[in-house]
């Protein structure tokens, strides 16, 4: 029963990083468009720098992740116990590196909405005043 119990605990915690992963995977998705829509900003992930404002940054972004993680879920099903301390480890970097991804982006919509939007402006209205 211990066990049991043991297994379906480890199972609960693989399915929250997991759900975790991607709902920032999703987030990093939104807030690089916010800062891409600046103008300020560009794309610095060779792979979505073409294509992340059409559908197809959509499916690689949103769509092809999640049907991987949910693959990675249906293969953690059948892993051994010696196993599931280097997938969780995997997964916490993963998690960890994703959060300061998001850390980043929140920070520059902070000093993009802060200060480099009032600046500007402040600029131009000195320039239209000269």
């Amino acid at each position: 029963m211990r066990e049991m119990i043991k297994k379906f605990a480890s199972r609960t915690m693989f399915d929250m990083r997991l759900i975790i992963i991607y709902a920032l995977n999703v987030s990093d998705y939104v807030l690089t468009l916010i800062l891409l829509e600046s103008g300020i900003f560009a794309e610095i992930n060779p792979i979505l720098a073409m294509p992340i404002n059409n559908f197809y940054g959509f499916l690689l972004k949103c769509i092809v992740p999640l049907a991987l993680l949910l693959f990675l879920r249906h293969r953690f099903r059948t892993i051994s116990e010696k196993q599931i301390k280097p997938v969780r480890y995997i997964l916490d970097c993963t998690l960890g590196l994703y959060a300061i991804i998001n850390i980043f982006h929140i920070f520059w919509i902070f000093v993009m909405t802060f200060y480099l939007i009032p600046l500007t402006e402040q600029i131009a209205l000195q320039l239209a005043n000269a």
